[in-house]
């Protein structure tokens, strides 16, 4: 990928082993018990869409079919801790495109044919257009607000998603698909959030600041904040329209609070905020901007 990717820079509480993935269908995942990174491999000789593909995100188009030649991989998870989840897939070559779909199983059904899907990542190379934000490393990030990128490489689309918001006791399965067909060439699912899988989880910590503020069009006022928050075009202490959506995390990466569209905001309401540092997240049509402010 070669858009500019602001990130936080993440400390992974836990993650200092690999855990080796074995191939699988969604009824023989991968159960993952903690955000340890895991390293695997794709086979053509199985490929593992099966018949518990569907259902697809609502509003994305269907792309795979169960018979699909492509190398896959299931993993799932329960959570043990509620909190935030999010995770990067890539390899280590040249240009490589890989897609996936994330499911969260139905309560009191059986998972892999009781479920939703809630996360599709489609994205990628379209012959004869430029795919340039569409290939390369993918997966769920903290400051997105879409919840699905369709085949191709359309206007917006960067090759990641929302983060989810996960509750104690959840079931999730995700379906990894090497759309390249790659195959004997590693590659990595890295996790990080609040939200813990296992009992000897922990979670995932948001440090250093200094790399998501640098030099932004925008600020926020006043800064500190007692209640109301004011963004501001150019640093002028002039209030702006708030007219697209944004989100609101805490130090340690737990959404506080959303904007999903383009309603009018004159301010944004701080005062149920607990004192601490916040970021709020936002693009406005050219950048993303990560700007931070405190609330006392």
């Amino acid at each position: 990928m070669t858009n500019l990717k602001i990130y936080f820079i993440f400390i992974l509480a836990i993650c200092s082993t690999t855990t080796f993935a074995q191939l699988g269908d969604c009824t023989g995942a991968l159960l993952l018990e903690s955000k340890e990174d895991v390293t695997f491999t794709f086979s053509s000789k199985e490929n593992q869409l099966n018949d518990n593909l569907t259902p697809l995100c609502a509003g994305s188009q269907v792309l795979f079919t169960d018979d699909a030649d492509f190398p896959t991989h299931w993993f799932t998870w329960t959570i043990e801790e509620s909190g935030t989840l999010f995770f990067t897939l890539s390899m280590q070559v040249d240009e490589y495109d890989l897609d996936f779909i994330l499911f969260k199983s139905i309560e009191g059904k059986d998972a892999c044919n009781s479920k939703e899907a809630i996360r599709c990542m489609y994205s990628g190379e379209t012959v004869g257009v430029p795919s340039e934000g569409c290939l390369m490393e993918t997966g769920l990030d903290p400051f997105e607000t879409d919840l699905f990128e369709d085949a191709g490489c359309n206007l917006g689309s960067n090759n990641f998603l929302q983060q989810i918001d996960a509750i104690a006791g959840e079931q999730y399965m995700l379906l990894v698909i090497n759309f390249s067909a790659i195959e004997g060439q590693n590659t990595l699912l890295e996790l990080c959030g609040t939200a813990t899988l296992g009992e000897n989880d922990s979670p995932c910590f948001t440090l250093d600041t200094d790399e998501l503020i640098g030099d932004k069009r925008f600020s926020v006022f006043p800064n500190p904040s007692h209640g109301q928050l004011f963004l501001s075009d150019n640093h002028s202490n002039v209030p702006t329209i708030i007219n697209f959506p944004f989100t609101i995390l805490d130090h340690v990466g737990k959404v506080v609070m959303k904007k999903g569209d383009n309603s009018n905001l004159q301010s944004i309401e701080t005062s149920s905020f607990q004192p601490g540092i916040y970021f709020i997240h936002f693009y406005d049509g050219e950048d993303k901007n990560v700007l931070k402010f405190i609330k006392q």
